[in-house]
């Protein structure tokens, strides 16, 4: 072979092998790199997993949580709302489902007040408040069993009661006095306290007690009231 050629071929050579070295040790540096960051936890490269992260946890989008929200109607006609644990409607969102429901005009008051307050166990505070208040002055007395179940409700929060409480007021003594009368006689209720204490004042009686006395006394007296 000419002295020529086998520098060439030398040559060659001599560059393969300095390619296969450089990959070994490139290979080799990533797996240790690797290795490193698994064990402290750091995360190895960041953005090239960025778009495997977001993959696997896409953003939650509010649809969703909304389609969570699934009412169902029980024989009284009260809405419950079957959420799931931890969703609460943000801040800057509920004021904005409060008045998409409100809007709606496929709907009667019936059912938009039916909405409200299946929406209420995802709102915060302020939301709960605000969407009682909506769905008590669209409610009509012979539709006032829905309310009738949140406000006997030992689990409702005290703000959306005092909503409650001064709403029924305005109800016809039928639906005042019955509802006084079981919540007087629910110890635990918050609530329990004055509406004994306003039963006291149209019976103009104090029963104690003595629940059975403070029922007849009811009786009689809506059935003089006709």
């Amino acid at each position: 072979m000419r002295p020529s050629l086998k520098i060439v071929v030398g040559l060659i050579l001599v560059a393969l092998l300095a390619l296969v070295a450089r990959q070994y040790w490139s290979r080799s540096l990533r797996q240790g790199s690797f290795q490193e960051n698994a064990a402290t936890g750091a995360s190895p490269n960041a953005d090239s997993f960025a778009a495997q992260k977001a993959f696997r946890h896409p953003p939650k989008r509010f649809s969703a949580d909304v389609q969570s929200h699934q009412t169902t109607i029980n024989s009284t006609g009260a809405a419950i709302a079957a959420t799931s644990p931890g969703i609460t409607i943000a801040d800057s969102e509920w004021e904005n489902r409060i008045d998409s429901i409100l809007a709606n005009e496929s709907d009667d008051d019936v059912q938009k007040s039916r909405n409200l307050l299946a929406l209420m166990p995802a709102l915060p505070e302020d939301g709960q408040v605000e969407a009682v208040t909506h769905a008590s002055n669209l409610t009509t007395d012979d539709q006032y069993a829905p309310l009738g179940q949140l406000l006997t409700n030992v689990q409702t929060t005290v703000e959306v009661l005092d909503v409650l409480m001064s709403d029924l007021a305005n109800r016809t003594n039928t639906i005042k006095l019955s509802m006084y009368l079981q919540v007087a006689r629910t110890a635990e209720h918050p609530n329990a306290e004055e509406a004994k204490t306003l039963l006291e004042l149209y019976l103009e009686h104090d029963y104690g007690t003595n629940w059975a006395a403070w029922e007849k006394a009811v009786e009689a007296w809506l059935k003089d009231d006709e």
